[in-house]
């Protein structure tokens, strides 16, 4: 028998329904690839974690210029992976968040309707829940989405606490050249309202890169929210949103004492901190005091142009800014008058202490304490005012300053 030239011989028909078998389970495989995905991580992290547990309690002991810092490990909270959030409840207990593990968790928890979009997706360009943190008595959450054909990748900000998508920013040009680990995710209060900052998350792609200077994009900026911003939906584009503009990847945000400061990667060199003013242009991807990753052609540097604001202090080479947090009691008071801020590092492993002049804010000094981890994020916590760090591979510790010289009461 032959059917339109092909042979339907007994021995023709093992082939035939073997490779119609074949294209039926390869199909299947591809639609479960993301769950497969999933589970595999969920996993390999479970797994981590009961490693970890296994670890005895540590404490380290860096010297710095006159006083001592200690690392004590957190040991019943492990940390395998990036950080996106953490926070302790009224009992002390840790909230932590990881940025890939805890994705589908919080979404499902707070009811967020994923029709039409996937998030594990973007896992494969670092995305995921980039940050989580709460303002004002609601869980605001920085996640990455991409549509189901994988034409469509973005940033979101979700209220949480009210199932409501109040950020969402348009589908990113050069898909190929898309890095979430750009995503930035700096965050802090000021004037009443919330301050986030939004990357351009590339290595190298000039359209992404160029985002940070259109004022009809989100990306690349440092956007200003209020309470009702924050618990009404996405809609039309709104300019008031913008605070400042031409940001890489703003990893960090403090308001101290109103001045607004952020930590930010450069490119190849050039990690900034940069004193933040509303309405202001911060150069990237125009000007920078780094070079580019594909050719190592270097950016004009950001000094005395007008129309744009330079850094207050650059990392060269870089660092691998992570966060920022004002400095605990015990070195403000040793550095007063001087404004004082601790800063991490993943590339140098290191907690950097920065010394400020109060009255013109400009840098005074930069310590570096080696501590031979990637310092991912800072906590400062709710019950003594306690001061942690987050680590990328070696758990949570919380951090002490001792042998502190008191010159002022």
């Amino acid at each position: 028998m032959e059917i339109k030239g092909i042979d339907l011989k007994p021995k023709n028909m093992k082939k035939i329904i073997s490779i119609f078998l074949l294209i039926i389970i390869t199909f299947f495989l591809f639609n479960e690839f993301d769950k497969v995905k999933e589970s595999s991580l969920r996993v390999i992290h479970k797994y981590s974690l009961r490693l970890s547990k296994n670890t005895a309690p540590k404490v380290y002991s860096f010297v710095a210029n006159d006083f001592i810092l200690r690392l004590e490990k957190i040991t019943n909270h492990a940390i395998t992976t990036k950080t996106a959030g953490i926070w302790q409840d009224s009992i002390g207990n840790f909230q932590i968040y990881e940025q890939q593990f805890d994705i589908l968790k919080i979404l499902t928890e707070h009811k967020i309707n994923l029709d039409g979009r996937n998030v594990i997706k973007t896992i494969d360009k670092a995305g995921g829940m980039k940050r989580i943190f709460r303002f004002k008595n609601n869980l605001i959450g920085l996640f990455t989405f991409v549509s189901d054909d994988s034409s469509c990748y973005y940033a979101s900000l979700i209220n949480l606490t009210k199932s409501i998508e109040f950020m969402r920013g348009a589908c990113l040009p050069e898909i190929k050249q898309i890095d979430f680990n750009g995503m930035g995710g700096g965050h802090t209060e000021f004037n009443d309202k919330l301050l986030v900052a939004i990357g351009t998350p590339t290595g190298d792609s000039d359209e992404i890169s160029n985002l940070a200077q259109d004022l009809n994009s989100y990306y690349g900026k440092i956007l200003q929210f209020s309470l009702k911003d924050i618990s009404t939906p996405f809609g039309k584009f709104n300019k008031s949103h913008i605070f400042s503009i031409g940001h890489r990847n703003p990893q960090g945000l403090i308001n101290l004492d109103d001045d607004i400061y952020s930590v930010e990667h450069g490119p190849k060199g050039g990690d900034e901190i940069n004193l933040v003013k509303s309405g202001q242009n911060y150069g990237w991807p125009l000007y920078s005091f780094g070079s580019k990753y594909a050719d190592g052609s270097a950016y004009p540097a950001n000094v005395g142009i007008k129309g744009f604001t330079a850094p207050i202090y650059t990392f060269i080479p870089s660092i691998g800014i992570s966060n920022v947090v004002k400095c605990p009691y015990v070195l403000t008071n040793r550095y007063a008058p001087a404004k004082c801020l601790l800063i991490g590092s993943l590339r140098a492993n290191s907690v950097y202490v920065v010394l400020l002049n109060s009255s013109n804010r400009t840098v005074l000094s930069v310590e570096q304490i080696n501590v031979g981890m990637r310092v991912r994020e800072f906590y400062e916590g709710e019950l003594n005012n306690d001061l942690f760090i987050t680590t990328d591979g070696h758990g949570l510790h919380k951090i002490h300053f001792e042998n502190v010289s008191a010159f002022f009461k």
